[in-house]
Formats: structure tokens, sequence, C-alpha cells
């Protein structure tokens, strides 16, 4: 929208690579070849004058106002949340001057709730006098209403913010979109009602005059992920960690890691701080390390070490035992021989195998061996998605080949194929390569980098 005309373009239609809409003021092409119109006098000559009425509370005939001396804006000291409890001395400025501004832009708003803001109990009569009273000739300013006042209601917008992951989505006050986000905010109410709240996903009841939401009170239990986000429409796999892609280091034993999320493209990766107390995160971070070293050679930081060998001894594994089923899956297994039972590696990812997809992998096996190419038939729901990455897995277990391997597959199917791979194939560095321009440059720098060393 044109700052200094009614005009409105596409963001497509000014610039192609124009992603995001310009801060502050901007004036169409047509304004600025005919020439911008100057309003800095007329601003400065508005910034001296401030309001007759509050900014809330728009009642002319309640005097007592709080001016800012920041901007135009007037209050009543009783309006501002909190309310003022003594008279401020010297210059003030207005919340919306003391607004501070995020870190970063917003991405999207998830949802937005009416909140109630209760007024302070009404002046006394004896306040009322002392206040009016010609003897007072400091500022005249109520710090509390002239009557029982109800409560006023405001909103509050959940935002997810640009760069940050969904575990940083927060509620914020309305007014601060709309001092440092107007245009932002003013396309959002133009797709949403702003009269009536987004209905919550868990089917809890809420109030449509007071917008008080069942178990609203909950949110404050950091552990309550269902009522603080799921209910607003996040996908509890868009905060699970789904693996390390890259690390940035800063101190001796402080790091950066850059998280993949599950189910969401590579595109909105973040960084996120190495104490970071999330579920898998920790995890995620030794399996980063231990695959580094094994592709890259990378030495592994002390620290990390540390927690590795800690948590090999906490599940008992033994390091001898380790080595001796090492040297075993070096000896190659002569493919053309039959499974007759499940094999040992997959035994272990605590899956069991059925009979005919055992025949299917015996069946690829074959083909494989024989260098012909084959096609799995059977029904939907069969595990022919199993059975194909159990056969690719046996070929790396058994040394006949590092990959990597090439599987192209349906967009919908896509997130069964990761899931599937990482029940079955645990030891597969599993790299979906979808998305959008962004997206894809993500995993060719990083990735795919690491697959080129293998």
């Amino acid at each position: 929208l044109c700052d200094t005309c009614p005009k409105a373009y596409h963001l497509v239609c000014i610039d192609p690579d124009l992603e995001e809409p310009p801060e502050g003021r901007w004036s169409c092409p047509t304004c600025e070849a005919s020439g911008i119109p100057q309003k800095e006098d007329e601003e400065e000559k508005a910034v001296k004058t401030n309001m007759e009425y509050c900014r809330i509370l728009i009642l002319k005939d309640v005097g007592w106002l709080l001016c800012c001396d920041t901007c135009p804006s007037s209050y009543h000291a009783y309006c501002l949340n909190p309310p003022l409890t003594e008279v401020p001395e010297g210059e003030w400025s207005c919340p919306r001057c003391l607004c501070p501004e995020p870190k970063n832009r917003p991405e999207k708003v998830l949802s937005w709730r009416w909140v109630e803001l209760e007024y302070p109990p009404p002046m006394t009569e004896e306040e009322q006098k002392e206040l009016e009273s010609p003897e007072n000739t400091g500022r005249r300013i109520a710090l509390k209403p002239p009557k029982k006042m109800e409560p006023r209601k405001e909103r509050e917008l959940f935002v997810k913010w640009k760069y940050m992951s969904y575990w940083h989505c927060e509620w914020v006050n309305e007014m601060l979109l709309d001092v440092h986000f107007p245009q932002y905010l003013r396309m959002y109410w133009r797709r949403m009602d702003p009269e009536t709240p987004p209905e919550v996903d868990d089917g809890s009841q809420e109030d449509p005059d007071t917008g008080v939401i069942e178990g609203k009170d909950r949110e404050s239990d950091p552990h309550n992920l269902e009522e603080r986000f799921y209910r607003y429409g996040v996908k509890p796999e868009w905060m699970q960690v789904h693996r390390i892609i890259n690390h940035v280091q800063y101190g001796k034993t402080q790091f950066d890691y850059l998280v993949k999320w599950r189910e969401l493209v590579y595109e909105q990766a973040t960084w996120e701080r190495d104490d970071f107390e999330i579920i898998g995160y920790e995890e995620a971070i030794m399996k980063y390390w231990q695959h580094r070293e094994r592709m890259n050679g990378d030495i592994i930081p002390k620290h990390i070490a540390k927690k590795i060998a800690a948590k090999r001894a906490a599940d008992g594994i033994d390091e001898e035992e380790e080595n001796k089923k090492k040297k075993k899956r070096d000896v190659k297994f002569d493919i053309r021989k039959k499974y007759e039972e499940q094999p040992d590696f997959t035994n272990e990812t605590g899956g069991k195998l059925h009979d005919y997809q055992l025949e299917g992998i015996n069946w690829l096996r074959h083909c494989w061996s024989q260098g012909t190419d084959a096609i799995l038939a059977d029904e939907m729901g069969l595990g022919k998605t199993i059975q194909s990455m159990v056969f690719l897995y046996s070929l790396v277990k058994e040394g006949h080949t590092k990959g990597p391997f090439l599987v192209a597959a349906p967009l919908s199917t896509l997130i069964n194929w990761e899931r599937e791979a990482e029940f079955w194939c645990p030891d597969f560095y599993v790299v979906t390569y979808v998305g959008d321009k962004d997206s894809r440059t993500v995993i060719r720098l990083i990735s795919f980098s690491i697959l080129s060393r293998h």
C-alpha cells in the first residue's frame, strides 16, 4: 500500500525478487516520479500538540490526562497496562514509544484472543475533591477512574517469528505489531475477523464475549504443550528435532546448532543454543558429532564425547562386544543365500517382518545379484516401503555397497518413507531433497557436502 496515494500493488509487480514489504513509509513508482510531497513541517507541528482524549478510553469529557513527551498520544494513568500507581516526574513516554522492537519479523500469526484488563477501583469523593482543588498546583493526573468501570478487552496475537522455531512462538499485545509492523497487522486483519477469535483445535470451550478459554490457566505449565501450542494449530512434529545439520562454535565448549525440524522443509531450519532443553535435542547433537566423525573424520568435542560414553554405559553397551559385531559385519555375506529368518540388524530395531515381507526382500536381493531390474507389486498397505528399505539396508550392512541410494517417491508419501527409514535403517543418513529453491540450496550446501566426501 502506498503511503502517499491510495494506490496498492502486489510485491511481485514492483520487484520479482522482493519477498517482504519495505520497512517504514513507502511511496509507489508513480509518486516517486511525480515527486513526493514534503510533510515534515506539518508532522513536526502535529507532534507539538497532544490528543485531547485518551488513546484507549476515548471519552472527551473525562480529563486528567497523561501526555506523552515523545509523541502526540495521551492516556489516563488507569488505562495503562499495568496502571500507574504514582504520577511520573519529569518527562514521560507512553507505552507505544517505549515498546521494544522484536529481534525478528513476524512470519505468521497462528491465532489471536481477547484478554480482559481490570481497571483500578474508583476514586473516593475525598480523592476527587483533592484532585480538583485549586490548591493542587502539581500535575493533575488521575490514578483512579472517577467511577467504577467494567473491564476492557485487548487483543493478544500468537506469533511465529521469522528464523525462529515454533518453540519460540509467543503471545504479544496487538500494540507491538501495530507499532513496529503496522502493514503486516493491517493485512492480517483484512483476512481475519477482528471481533471473533478463531476456534481452538482441542475442542475446549471459549466464551465469545469475554474471550475466556477453558484451560488457559494451564498455559503457564512449561510441560503442557497441548495448552501452549497444539491447540493453536502447531503440529507436535514441528517441535520435534529431526536432525542437526550444522554448527557454529563461539566458545571453548559453546555451540549453536542448525536444527532441522520434523515434517518441516530445510528452509525452516533454525539455529538453537546448545543448552536448549527439549526432548531429543541432546541425543541429536551426539548423533550429529558421531556422524561427522564417521563421514569426515572430525574430532568430537571432549564434553560431547563424555556424554556419548556416559550414554553408552547407561545403555549397557560393551565396547568389546561392539568391536566383535563390527568385525562380524565386515565379513561379506553371500547375497545369493536366502534369508530363512529375520537378520540380526533388523532385530536390533525392535521391528518384526512378516513372512511375505522377508520373501520379498529375498527376491529383491536375488534380482540385485543378477543385475536384474525388479518391481514389487504387492497390494496397498502390505509394506512395500519396509521391504525396499530393509533390502537397501542389507546391502550396506553386509558390505555389498556403501551407497548412496536415490529413492524417488510421490510428495504425499515422503514423510512415510522418512519414518520407515528412521525405524528400519537407523544407521542410514536420510536426506529428503524437497522444497522450494531456498530449501534445496540448504540441502546441497550442507547435507550433500557430507555425502560427497563419503
